[in-house]
């Protein structure tokens, strides 16, 4: 027997190496004792020991949530309907000598969490990570025991970055911050629905629609027969109803749906789907039944946060210059008010508030009315905090 990686025993309760060294032990104490001693008496002793190996032999033990595929001469046995054997977990009885267990070929039911992380490339050409999580157990025991973790983790990395790089691909990087909550739902329906919801979307015949698209007929007649075994039949129409062709919301952006928004508006349809889909590629591929996948953070390379820096603070710069415009405006205004030329306002207004939005005393008039100007832009400088 040999021990999982938690500890618990597994395997034949005496291995074949084992059981061939008794047997020909037993088999050469026989004969020496026959010949010299009692060959009766040794013959009966060195029958009962080969039964009771064998019959040990034959026993392999498989621990709770887990499950193996036997070798037959170091090849997995195969059953008459092309699939392998599976042996479930408890007592299992094999063929003596024969059959074996090895450790490579019992594997864990429980659900594993492994860690997903995929890149993708925005229209702006900025490098994004996606650095999330996935859950999965095994689903087909067929198919899940010729995987590696590694070759599962791979294959679902792919299928998201092929995806994902495809709708991300033609949106700037700050979506990726904007609409995180429908990118990972739209990762989600990649991982886990037979086909994503977006890809029913077809061109729509002119001659029959004003708009450019349509969507396809996702409960077709074979659908709902088989929901018939799963859900009411209130349940089917409810079904029926909201995902009609067209119940869904789609909007366009340069003539072409705008998918991430298509995800977000039409969210409450989209999780009816998980009620009823089948599996996805990837779940079929790998024989796994995926049961979460979770964004944990998005990471930016150091050219998009060199870029998003960028962006900010030109924001910041036209936000400083819209109040200290707005400021402006306003003591203009006053000035105005006033019947103060405008030529002289104007002057008014530009040495009162400075470009930085901190006001100032210095003031520079013109004309027979400087005393009155005086003061009056003394009274708005003091008043009037430009910029703010």
């Amino acid at each position: 027997m040999f021990k999982t990686e938690e500890g618990l025993k597994a395997g034949k309760i005496v291995s074949n190496a084992m059981s061939s060294w008794i047997i020909g032990i037993t088999i050469l104490s026989a004969f020496l004792g026959g010949a010299f001693i009692d060959w009766i008496g040794f013959f009966c002793l060195g029958l009962a020991i080969i039964i009771t190996v064998l019959a040990l032999n034959t026993v392999i033990i498989i621990p709770t949530v887990y499950f193996g595929a036997p070798t037959r001469f170091k090849k997995r046995i195969e059953k008459e309907n092309n699939t392998i054997l599976i042996l479930k977990e408890g007592l299992n009885f094999v063929r003596p000598l024969m059959d074996d267990l090895l450790p490579e070929n019992i594997k864990s039911k429980k659900l594993v969490t492994k860690e997903l992380n995929a890149v993708a490339l925005s229209k702006d050409k900025l490098e994004i990570t996606l650095e999330g999580s996935v859950q999965y157990k095994p689903a087909d025991l067929n198919v899940y025991i010729e995987m590696t973790e590694k070759t599962i983790e791979e294959g679902m990395v792919e299928a998201v970055e092929s995806e994902v790089g495809k709708i991300c691909g033609i949106k700037n990087s700050d979506v990726f911050v904007e609409e995180r909550t429908e990118i990972e739902f739209l990762i989600r329906c990649v991982l886990q629905l037979e086909k994503p919801p977006h890809h029913y979307i077809n061109k729509a015949e002119e001659t029959n629609h004003s708009f450019p698209f349509e969507m396809g007929l996702i409960l077709k007649d074979e659908t709902l027969e088989n929901l018939k075994e799963k859900l009411s039949e209130e349940k089917i129409k409810e079904l029926v109803k909201k995902l009609k062709p067209l119940k869904w919301d789609m909007k366009l952006v340069d003539d072409e749906i705008d998918i991430i928004r298509f995800y977000k508006d039409n969210v409450s349809r989209i999780n009816l789907l998980f009620e009823f889909d089948a599996d996805s590629g990837v779940e079929k591929l790998y024989g796994i039944k995926i049961a979460a996948f979770r964004v944990a953070k998005l990471k930016f390379s150091k050219k998009a946060q060199e870029a998003f820096e960028e962006t900010r603070a030109a924001e910041a710069k036209m936000t400083a210059a819209k109040k200290r415009l707005d400021a402006k405006k306003e003591i203009l205004e006053k000035y105005i008010d006033m019947n103060v030329p405008m030529n002289q306002a104007v002057n008014l207004t530009e040495t009162t508030a400075d470009v930085k939005g901190i006001s100032r005393q210095i003031i520079s008039v013109e004309g027979s009315q400087q005393a009155d100007l005086l003061t009056a832009a003394k009274l708005f400088a003091g008043n009037v905090k430009g910029g703010e």
